[in-house]
């Protein structure tokens, strides 16, 4: 039982080891093909889209979830 549950985790924390690598790589080789003009609207768009997304997602967990 103990050996299914350790299992469990290491699947997934490799799942999101190879999302990143995956992510990083797009980033890195196809972000040069984007035209996008440098500006700090678009910079503060990026850095908070992932955490307002994130939010969002556990507010209406906790909205769903809440007794």
């Amino acid at each position: 039982m103990a050996l299914c549950k350790w299992s469990a985790t290491v699947n997934f924390i490799l799942k999101v080891l190879v999302a990143s690598l995956l992510l990083s790589v797009a980033i890195k080789y196809g972000g040069p093909f984007l035209d996008l003009p440098p500006s700090s609207m678009l910079a503060l768009g990026v850095v908070l889209f992932p955490s307002t997304v994130m939010a969002i997602a556990l507010w209406w967990r906790t909205q769903t979830y809440s007794p």
